[in-house]
C-alpha cells in the first residue's frame, strides 16, 4: 500500500542545474534575484555561553564592520566590562529562514529570510576592532626573544612544584638548598665560612658582671692605644720575677727552636710566639710572661680536652666554673698582649681546645672586635676570623660588678 506525502503548500527549491546563487545574508553588498542589493530584514541571536532572562530585553547596537559587514553588540548591567559580540559566520554553506507555520490549519503561513548571528563574550572590546580597523603593531628586530636558561629552569621548577610528585619536589627543595647566590657568597664573605656554633645570637654575659678582680683582669681606662689597654704587670710582680727570672732565660736558652717547644707536648702556635723572647734572652721579665703563656696554654688544655687516657681521674685538679672563666680570659689577654693585640678564633680553639664561641665572647668582653681575617693573617695565623683588641671595655659593668657585690669606694 503506497503512502502519499502529505502537501505543503510552500514550494521546494527547483533542481535546476544552474549554479547556485549567493544565500541571502547581512551583507548589504549581496545581489538579490532581481539585481538588487537586499538583506534580511530578521536576525536570529544565538548567545553561545550565557542567555538572558525573560524580563531583561538586551539592547543589541549594530557596528559597519569592513563597509559592509555588520557586527551587533550586547551589554548586559550586572556585568559592565563584558561586551557580547556577535557576528555572522561567513561561507558555512547555509540559508537560514524563520517558517510560520500553523498547526491548526496544517499549513505554513511564512517564510522569512533570517541571519544567523553568534554572541560571545569579550573583556574590554576596543570600538576600533568593531569597525575592523587592526593595528598594526612593528615587530622589534632587534630586541631578544630567545629563552634564557635561567628562565627555562624557573618555570620547570614552578611546573614542578606545582604538579611534580612528592620525591621530585623533594629534589627540587635539595637543589635550590645548594645554590649559591650573590647573597650567599656576600655572608660567606663576611663570615668566612664559619660554624654554626659562630653565629651571632644572644650570649650570656654573666660573667662579665662579676668583680673585676675575680674575672676580668684590670684595664688601663686611660689607655689611648691598644697596646696600652692591658699592661704587662697584670702577669707578674716584682717577686716573681726575683723568684722564677733566672729559670725562665735558662729555659728558653735550652729550647731555642720550634721542634724543641712541639716535642714538649705544645702546640706550634704558642711556641711560635713564645720564642720571640729569644731576641732578648736576659731580660727576665719578658721570658718570664712568654713562659707563663706556655703554662696557662697547657693547663687550659688540660681542662678543655679530654684526657682520661693518660691522667688518673682522681688525680685530676678540678675547678670551678668560675676559675674556668676566669682561666681562658686572662690566658687570652695574655694572648693579645703577647701577638699584637691579635688572636686567631680557629688557632685558639686548635692550640688548646676552646670551642670557637666561647673564645669569641670572652675576647669581646676584653673588648675586642671578631671579624674576618685579611689575607696576610690567614697566612700568618692560619684562621678565617681573628679578634682585634680595638677598645676598652665599658666601665659601666664595672660599677655594676661593684655595686653587686657590695665594694664601694
Amino acid at each position: 500500500m503506497n503512502s502519499k506525502r502529505r502537501k505543503t503548500d510552500f514550494v521546494l527549491p527547483s533542481t535546476s542545474t544552474s549554479p547556485k546563487k549567493s544565500r541571502k545574508s547581512l551583507d548589504p553588498g549581496t545581489l538579490s534575484s532581481f539585481g538588487f542589493e537586499k538583506e534580511p530584514d530578521d536576525v536570529i541571536a544565538v548567545m553561545q555561553h550565557v542567555s538572558f532572562q525573560e524580563s531583561i530585553n538586551p539592547t543589541f547596537v549594530e557596528h559597519v564592520y569592513q563597509g559592509k559587514n555588520k557586527v551587533y553588540t550586547a551589554n548586559h548591567k550586572e556585568i559592565p566590562n563584558v561586551t557580547f559580540v556577535g557576528k555572522e559566520q561567513q561561507n558555512d554553506l547555509h540559508d537560514y529562514y524563520i517558517v510560520k507555520y500553523n498547526q491548526t490549519k496544517d499549513c505554513l503561513v511564512e517564510i522569512r529570510q533570517a541571519a544567523i548571528l553568534r554572541f560571545e563574550g569579550k573583556m574590554n572590546v576596543d570600538p576600533e576592532e568593531l569597525k575592523g580597523i587592526k593595528k598594526e603593531t612593528r615587530v622589534n628586530m632587534k630586541a631578544d626573544y630567545s629563552i634564557k636558561a635561567s628562565e627555562f629552569l624557573d618555570k620547570r621548577n614552578s611546573l614542578t612544584a606545582q604538579f611534580g610528585s612528592s620525591q621530585k619536589n623533594k629534589q627540587l627543595d635539595a637543589s635550590i638548598r645548594r645554590q649559591v647566590k650573590t647573597e650567599t657568597l656576600e655572608t660567606m664573605a663576611k663570615s668566612a665560612m664559619e660554624s654554626t656554633s659562630t653565629l651571632p645570637k644572644t650570649e650570656d654575659m654573666k660573667i662579665f658582671v662579676r668583680a673585676e678582680s675575680t674575672v676580668m683582669p684590670t684595664p688601663n681606662r686611660e689607655a689611648l692605644l691598644p697596646n696600652q689597654i692591658y699592661p704587662k704587670t697584670l702577669f707578674y710582680t716584682s717577686e716573681d720575677v726575683l723568684q722564677y727570672g733566672e729559670l725562665a732565660v735558662k729555659f728558653f736558652k735550652e729550647n731555642d727552636a720550634v721542634n724543641k717547644i712541639v716535642a714538649k707536648d705544645v702546640s706550634p702556635i704558642l711556641a711560635r710566639i713564645a720564642l720571640v723572647a729569644r731576641a732578648t734572652p736576659e731580660n727576665q721579665e719578658e721570658c718570664l710572661l712568654r713562659l707563663k703563656f706556655l703554662i696557662y696554654g697547657e693547663v687550659v688544655k688540660s681542662i678543655t680536652v679530654n684526657k682520661t687516657e693518660k691522667m688518673n681521674p682522681a688525680k685530676r685538679v678540678a675547678f670551678t666554673p668560675m676559675e674556668k672563666d676566669r682561666l681562658y680570659i686572662w690566658f687570652l689577654c695574655m694572648w693579645l698582649i703577647l701577638d699584637e693585640q691579635v688572636v686567631p678564633i680557629s688557632g685558639a680553639c686548635t692550640a688548646v681546645g676552646i670551642a670557637e664561641s666561647a673564645a669569641s665572647k670572652y675576647l669581646r668582653g676584653l673588648g675586642c672586635e671578631v671579624g674576618g681575617a685579611t689575607p696576610d693573617e690567614v697566612t700568618r695565623l692560619n684562621s678565617s676570623r681573628v679578634a682585634r683588641l680595638t677598645v676598652v671595655p665599658q666601665a659601666g659593668q664595672d660599677k655594676k660588678k661593684k655595686r653587686g657585690f657590695g665594694v664601694r669606694k
